[in-house]
């Protein structure tokens, strides 16, 4: 009988067709080689596996040497999530949420919280003692589970970033708080997508804000003051009044509204979503790394492609990859990861898009390979041809949004294309 957690099936399974730019293909295309680590996983345990560790954004990232170990750890993450029912909502389902959220025409209170130092601040101990001594989980993937705590987590707080697993042991430990926080009085919408936290309540936010402290500091985290806003839609609305803005970020949106209710019509409130200020200035960082990179090694096809996945939209492969199976891939890009920008009114999108904002970015753009003032556009003009440069007058953000324009490249290409931005 094949092991449930460590099967020659939950390998391949836990395969994905990325694995084989790094370790060059041979699990994912002999079946023998899948077997063999799969017997691995259930006779041998290490405390300390070889780990490379990179930074990203500034903070610390696990990574595993040993392609095993990779298989093992994605194997345990899908039983665990699968044996606890964690299910957490996508972002697209939580932006969606929120957008329904604003849209309704009734005062409403809105609490939004970032969790502080996220992955390191999670207490352990809890965690050891559900999953370790749990009979449930079979003992061989509990064995690896101690090696993983011990390796990783020797005290008691924290576990590290850029493993799977330790998203899941995320979810697991925020159930408590999740459930604590739906049940104080006056909340009726609340998402959560890992740190970041929205809250829509009826009721005024003074004693939810409270309690909200409570909870959290019960749980062992804290909440960062840099990214908490508390918004109050409370304000009837009279015939001819000033427009009363508000303006909330969240998963890189922004969404404008008024901050009234009771309009004579009852209709749903309109809603302005668009690519948040954050985002844009990311993309921006982007543009000018890109061609600094140019500059320096005079390569302009990486420039262009460069440039075309910034301002289009591309295709990456997703999770297994198995043998003698049809790839799935995921849409991403400028419009795939902003697609719900737009005017929405009476509850239904009016005008998609996020025009201004991506003609902005494109005005940028356009100084950067257009312009002759700026040093960086002057060191630009003197590295490129004039072919060149009229090739990269032809991208734009704001057509490969509306236009959906897709770029075709090879996994390999994409991590070349990326590396420059690993930290922005």
């Amino acid at each position: 009988m094949d092991h449930p957690v460590f099967s020659v099936s939950a390998f391949k399974r836990a395969a994905r067709y990325s694995d084989s730019l790094r370790f060059k293909g041979t699990f994912i295309q002999s079946p023998t080689e899948i077997s063999q680590a799969a017997d691995r996983a259930l006779i041998e345990f290490a405390s300390q596996r070889a780990v490379i560790t990179v930074y990203v954004r500034g903070n610390a990232c696990v990574d595993y040497a040993e392609y095993h170990d990779h298989l093992i750890y994605r194997s345990i993450t899908r039983f665990i999530a699968r044996r606890f029912r964690i299910r957490p909502l996508s972002r697209d389902r939580i932006v969606k949420g929120v957008i329904e959220s604003l849209s309704d025409a009734t005062p409403m209170y809105i609490i939004r919280r970032d969790i502080r130092k996220f992955y390191e601040s999670i207490p352990t101990d809890s965690l050891k003692d559900r999953l370790v001594y749990d009979t449930t989980i079979p003992s061989a993937a509990r064995e690896h589970l101690k090696c993983f705590f011990a390796q990783h987590c020797p005290g008691s707080i924290g576990i590290p970033r850029g493993i799977g697993l330790s998203a899941a042991l995320s979810e697991l430990y925020m159930e408590s708080f999740d459930r604590a926080v739906k049940h104080l009085p006056g909340v009726y919408r609340y998402f959560r997508f890992a740190d970041d936290i929205l809250i829509f309540s009826y009721k005024p936010t003074e004693l939810l804000e409270h309690a909200l402290t409570r909870i959290v500091k019960e749980h062992g985290l804290t909440f960062n003051p840099i990214k908490s806003k508390t918004i109050s839609i409370d304000v009837k609305f009279k015939k001819n009044m000033p427009p009363l803005p508000g303006q909330l970020e969240y998963l890189g949106y922004d969404f404008s509204f008024e901050r009234t209710y009771g309009y004579a019509n009852r209709m749903p409130r309109r809603i302005d979503v668009s690519i948040a200020a954050a985002k844009l200035n990311r993309l921006k960082s982007r543009l000018i790394l890109s061609i600094k990179s140019f500059c320096r090694d005079g390569n302009f096809s990486l420039l262009h492609d460069r440039l075309r996945i910034l301002t289009g939209n591309y295709r990456i492969p997703r999770e297994a990859a198995e043998p003698n199976t049809p790839r799935r891939y995921v849409n991403a890009g400028i419009y795939y990861n902003y697609r719900y920008c737009g005017t929405y009114s009476n509850g239904m999108v009016a005008t998609p898009g996020s025009g201004q904002r991506l003609k902005q970015l494109d005005g940028f753009y356009f100084s950067l390979v257009r312009g002759n003032g700026a040093p960086l556009a002057k060191a630009l003009r003197a590295k490129a041809t004039a072919g060149q440069l009229g090739r990269l007058r032809a991208l734009s953000f704001h057509r490969g949004f509306t236009q959906r324009i897709s770029v075709q490249l090879k996994s390999d290409r994409l991590r070349e294309i990326k590396g420059v931005w690993r930290n922005v």
